[in-house]
């Protein structure tokens, strides 16, 4: 699959304009237009910046197959900091439907961190 359909799947997925689009990036529609229509490719820096703004891999985006490649670890991180542990104490305590809540929250300032990040580099 080329990355113009996928950006055209992720942006109908979401039911986000090429309009709403093209500001949070800060790139013109027509260059939207020209990435659907696979007249021309995001570079680097923006491929980085729509897998932040979907929450994707860039992997996804530029359509590799999942699992077609080896991590150099696989070791889980253990979890020493406070404020983290404090976090997940609190979140063993909430039922289900408010775990689903809080993961929907916590996902949202995530993507609204990753966003900050991208456009301020």
């Amino acid at each position: 699959m080329n990355i113009g359909l996928i950006i055209t799947n992720l942006l109908d997925k979401h039911e986000i304009s090429q309009k709403a689009f093209a500001t949070a990036l800060d790139v013109t529609e027509s260059t939207v237009s020209m990435w659907k229509q696979q007249k021309r490719k995001p570079n680097i820096v923006m491929i980085k910046k729509i897998a932040i703004y979907f929450d994707v891999s860039t992997d996804y985006l530029l359509g590799m197959p999942k699992n077609n490649y080896t991590y150099l670890s696989n070791e889980k991180e253990t979890i020493t900091d406070e404020k983290t542990q404090n976090i997940l104490t609190a979140f063993a305590q909430l039922s289900d439907d408010n775990k689903d809540i809080a993961i929907g929250e916590v996902k949202k300032i995530l993507k609204e961190q990753r966003l900050e990040n991208a456009f301020s580099k």
